[in-house]
C-alpha cells in the first residue's frame, strides 16, 4: 500500500514539474511531492511499530486518494475540453466577422465554422464586448449574417458558379447582410453566380488555398483575389513564414483558440494571482477628422501602408511566391485570374483629413497610388489581370461625398462602398477589359 501511495504522490509531483503550463504555478509543490513520495517509499522498507505503520499508511493513503482524485479531475476537464478562461463565451459575444477563423483547412490554413447564423449589431456589439467606448453611436441597424456549410458568405449556398472571389475582410464584410455585399451586387450586374470566399484575419496564401479547395465548379471561368493594402503585407509575410516552417519541419500551426482546459492551472492562477479584475472601458480616440460639407467628423484610420521600396525583402519574396503559384494554378485550369487592389480609406479621403492632435498630416493622409504600379507589373508577369479600385472610390468620394467606409473603429466598406466597388468591377469585367485596360483607366 505504501509503495502504491508513493508512486501516486511522486507521480503527481513529476507531472507538476514536467508540464510547463502547470510548473508556472506549482513547481515548488512538485518538488515537495517528489520528496514526500520518496519518504513514503522508504517508509515501506522500514520496520517500525504496528501503530506507526498504520498511521503512516493512513496518511499516505489519504494523500494518494486526494492527489489521485485531483489528477482524475484534471484528466476529465481536459477530455471534456472545458474552458476555464471562458474564451468561447467571450468569442461568442463577437460577431463572426471579428473572430479569428478556427477550422483547419489544408496544411496550415484556417476558415470559419459553418453553417452559421448570427443576429445583432455586429460593429456596436463587438466594440462593446472589447470594452471600447466610441465617441458617438454607430449608425447600424440590427442585421442577420449567415455563412454556408464551409464558413463562407453565400446565401443561399451555391452548387455551381461562374466566378469565385477570395480575400480577407474586404470580401467577407461580415457587418453587412448578404444582399449588400459587393460580390452579391456584382452577380446581379453581370447576370451570373459569384461565390464569396472571404475570411477576415487571413492573407494571400490562405486566399489561394480557398480558390484551390472551394473555388472551382463546373461553370467557373473567372477567379479573383482582393489585395487590401492596409494589413495584407503583414498577413502575407506571416503566412509565408508559417508555410516555410511547415515545408521545413512538417509542423502544423496550433489553433490560437485552444481553451485553457487545465484544472490545476486554473487553481494555481486563482491561488497565487487572485481573481483577474475586469478591464475598465477604454475610450476610442479618433485619429483624424474628415472634412466634408462644412463638418469635422471624427474618423479611425490605419497607418499609411509602406511604400514599395520600404517593404522587407522577405515580404517581396512572399508576394512573388503567391503570384507565381496563383498564375500557375489559373493557367492549369484554363481560368481568367484577377488581382483586385483595395486601398485604405486614408488614400481615398486624401486631401480631406485633418490630424487629431498627435499624428502629422503625412501620417494620416495617404496620397498617390500606393504599390499599385509595382503590383500590376508583377501580376502581368504571372499571367494575371489587375484592377486598382482606388480611382473608382476616389471619384465616388469627390462626386457624391458618399459614405464609402465606416468612419469609426471599423475600416471596411459600407453598403455604399460596396455599390461603387461592384460597379467598378462589373464595368471592367463586363467590357472584357484586361489588366492593361484597367491600369490605363487608373491613370
Amino acid at each position: 500500500m505504501l509503495w502504491l501511495a508513493s508512486v501516486v504522490v511522486a507521480g503527481t509531483g513529476a507531472v507538476l514539474r514536467v508540464q510547463a503550463e502547470l510548473a508556472i504555478h506549482w513547481w515548488e509543490w512538485g518538488d515537495r511531492l517528489l520528496a514526500v513520495g520518496a519518504m513514503i517509499w522508504l517508509a515501506g522498507w522500514l520496520r517500525p511499530s504496528a501503530a506507526w505503520r498504520r498511521w503512516v499508511a493512513g496518511l499516505a493513503l489519504a494523500l494518494a486518494v486526494f492527489l489521485g482524485g485531483l489528477l482524475l479531475a484534471e484528466a476529465a476537464f481536459r477530455l471534456a475540453n472545458f474552458d476555464f478562461d471562458r474564451k468561447r463565451a467571450a468569442r461568442e459575444k463577437l460577431a463572426p466577422f471579428y473572430r479569428r477563423p478556427c477550422v483547419r483547412t489544408g496544411e496550415v490554413f484556417w476558415r470559419r465554422e459553418g453553417p452559421l447564423e448570427w443576429r445583432g449589431r455586429p460593429m456596436t456589439q463587438t466594440a462593446k464586448a472589447l470594452g471600447l467606448v466610441l465617441p458617438e453611436p454607430l449608425d447600424e441597424p440590427e442585421r442577420t449574417v449567415r455563412y454556408d456549410a464551409e464558413g463562407f458568405r453565400n446565401e443561399p449556398p451555391l452548387k455551381d458558379w461562374e466566378v469565385a472571389v477570395a480575400g480577407d475582410s474586404f470580401v467577407e464584410l461580415g457587418h453587412l447582410p448578404c444582399e449588400e455585399l459587393w460580390t452579391t451586387l456584382l452577380a446581379r450586374r453581370l447576370g451570373c453566380r459569384v461565390r464569396n470566399l472571404g475570411v477576415s484575419n487571413t492573407g494571400q496564401l490562405s486566399h489561394l488555398h480557398y480558390l484551390r479547395a472551394y473555388g472551382l465548379a463546373p461553370s467557373t471561368r473567372r477567379v479573383a483575389v482582393v489585395f487590401y493594402e492596409g494589413n495584407d503585407w503583414t498577413d502575407l509575410r506571416a503566412e509565408w513564414e508559417v508555410w516555410e516552417r511547415f515545408r521545413e519541419t512538417g509542423r502544423r500551426p496550433v489553433s490560437r483558440l485552444k481553451p485553457q482546459d487545465s484544472l490545476l492551472r486554473a487553481l494555481g492562477r486563482w491561488l497565487w494571482q487572485g481573481a483577474e479584475a475586469p478591464r475598465p472601458p477604454r475610450a476610442l480616440v479618433p485619429d483624424a477628422f474628415l472634412l466634408v460639407g462644412g463638418q469635422r467628423l471624427p474618423v479611425s484610420l490605419e497607418p499609411c501602408p509602406p511604400a514599395w521600396d520600404e517593404l522587407p525583402p522577405a515580404t517581396r519574396e512572399a508576394l512573388g511566391f503567391f503570384l507565381r503559384e496563383y498564375g500557375a494554378w489559373v493557367r492549369a485550369h484554363g481560368l481568367e485570374g484577377w488581382l483586385l487592389y483595395a486601398p485604405v480609406k486614408n488614400r481615398v479621403w486624401a486631401g480631406s483629413l485633418e490630424p487629431a492632435g498627435g499624428p502629422r498630416r503625412s501620417e494620416v493622409d495617404c496620397g498617390g497610388a500606393g504599390s499599385a504600379a509595382e503590383l500590376v507589373e508583377l501580376a502581368e508577369a504571372a499571367g494575371l489581370r489587375f484592377l486598382d479600385l482606388t480611382p473608382a472610390l476616389r471619384e465616388a468620394w469627390r462626386r457624391e461625398g458618399a459614405r464609402l467606409y465606416n468612419r469609426l473603429w471599423d475600416t471596411h466598406w459600407t453598403a455604399e462602398g460596396c455599390r461603387v466597388v461592384a460597379d467598378a468591377v462589373a464595368a471592367t469585367w463586363g467590357g472584357g477589359g484586361g489588366s492593361g485596360a484597367a491600369w490605363r483607366r487608373r491613370q
